[in-house]
């Protein structure tokens, strides 16, 4: 498993023309994998660290079906999340959000690749639009038409895990690069975001979750 999991990797970053020694702040805590029993908890924010973080939890855990999102606010990079999204797609594992828990933006995405997805009450699912800088000029997704190619990275994810390709663009409506949506129980049931017959349960409300 451990060098089919490197070769994907490494196949996946070729294609994304991404550099592994690229520099990245720290003044964020890294994503940790943290055993416990069939499953790993899961904290802090993906960056170019948390794919080989995993690996590693893997081999040394091989029970492991799941992971549990705890508290996964976001990524640094998107190509190096949409990538540790694909490898535990491919692994086959679940995702679970547990009670309290909270996951925005990458965290969401990173949610998404599970095989099949729990999530529990007054958990947090927080969506947004993505923008960057070019030339001291903030250029926000919405500034593209639909059709240009820019798009088609998130596409192609949501839709090879399931995900109608109506999440993305509600991703971009929901709110600004700079703030955060937190979602209601009837938008996971409109994007299938959740698996399985159990019912729904009530989400955190917005108050709750900005402050996590």
């Amino acid at each position: 498993m451990k060098m089919i999991c490197r070769l994907f990797i490494f196949l996946a970053a070729s294609l994304l023309g991404l550099n592994h020694s690229i520099s990245l702040a720290d003044d964020y805590d890294p994503l940790t994998f943290t055993p416990r029993g069939d499953t790993l908890i899961v904290e802090g924010v993906i960056d170019d660290r948390a794919i080989e973080s995993f690996i590693v939890a893997i081999n040394e855990n091989p029970n492991v079906n799941s992971l549990t999102l705890k508290y996964v606010p976001g990524s640094v990079d998107d190509d190096y999340n949409l990538i540790l999204s694909r490898v535990v797609r491919s692994m086959g594992l679940g995702t679970i959000i547990p009670e309290g828990g909270m996951v925005a933006s990458g965290g969401t995405d990173l949610f998404l690749a599970g095989v099949w997805r729990k999530v529990s009450t007054n958990a947090c699912i927080g969506v947004h639009s993505w923008d960057y800088e070019e030339d001291g000029h903030i250029i926000q997704a919405t500034d593209f038409p639909k059709n240009d190619p820019v798009h088609q990275m998130y596409l192609r994810y949501f839709r090879d895990m399931g995900i109608p390709p109506a999440f993305y663009w509600y991703t971009l409506d929901a709110a600004p690069a700079a703030d955060m949506h937190w979602m209601h129980k009837s938008e996971l049931k409109k994007f299938n975001m959740v698996t399985g017959r159990d019912a729904l349960p009530n989400l955190g409300k917005d108050y709750y979750c900005d402050q996590l």
